[in-house]
């Protein structure tokens, strides 16, 4: 889980730990996917590269991230937690940020400071 900043919804955080914990319970793979992701080093020090390089990455932009909520959007609709429209309605507002080139777009630090100071006021 990726911590969240002051301005998320605490309630659907909250509903979608829960369906990822229920997602995670009935997996069929469960023992075996544990096992492959779970940390036990400090993937930083050189002497653990193997280990970082197995593991899924997290998305690095609001549009990486609504592709994966698509993907996994049968996950969510399951037991009826989320709607189909709130999860269309939560992509479509990841996607408006027109982020996915962010990180080879910034080519300095003034331009990332430009981004932080634009968006990080809600940390």
């Amino acid at each position: 889980m990726r911590s969240p900043d002051g301005s998320a919804d605490i309630y659907l955080i909250l509903a979608g730990l829960a369906v990822a914990a229920r997602h995670g319970f009935e997996m069929d793979n469960a023992l075996e996917f544990a096992a492959k992701t779970y940390v036990d080093v400090n993937i930083f020090h050189d002497e653990h590269k193997e280990k970082i390089k197995a593991l899924a990455h997290l998305p690095s932009s609001c549009w990486e991230s609504a592709q994966v909520l698509k993907q996994q959007k049968d996950i969510y609709l399951k037991y009826g937690v989320f709607t189909e429209s709130m999860i269309d309605g939560f992509v479509k507002n990841l996607m408006s940020f027109n982020d996915k080139t962010l990180r080879a777009d910034i080519k300095n630090d003034e331009e990332l400071m430009k981004i932080v100071n634009n968006y990080f006021h809600c940390g």
